[in-house]
């Protein structure tokens, strides 16, 4: 490992500290410890044609775990519009209520 790479705080991946590896890079003040930082699979590619890969590994888990506990929420219309929306569509929805603290 260079003075130049960092590890990945989600899966421990060895990244190069540049923007194209490191989703924190120039992020002030930064997010992750020193030695630290964020890989485009775990923090996402903006660039990537998957949505999935376009938010990463992390938010998608964050994204996955918080569908179901919305489905229970929602009356049967609503749910049936959020089942039908797609997986940006709900996850944006999903960012949306935890930002007013509606979802957690």
């Amino acid at each position: 490992m260079s003075a130049s790479d960092v590890f990945c705080s989600c899966c421990g991946r060895d990244i190069v500290d540049t923007p194209k590896e490191n989703v924190w890079h120039g992020v002030v003040p930064y997010p992750g410890d020193a030695g630290t930082g964020f890989c485009c699979s775990c923090g996402g590619d903006p660039e990537a044609k998957n949505p999935r890969a376009r938010l990463g590994f992390a938010a998608c888990c964050f994204v996955d775990a918080r569908i179901p506990v919305l489905e229970q929420a929602l009356n049967p219309e609503n749910k049936q519009r959020f089942l039908a929306m797609t997986y940006e569509e709900q996850a944006r929805i999903i960012f949306k209520l935890v930002e007013r603290g509606l979802l957690v």
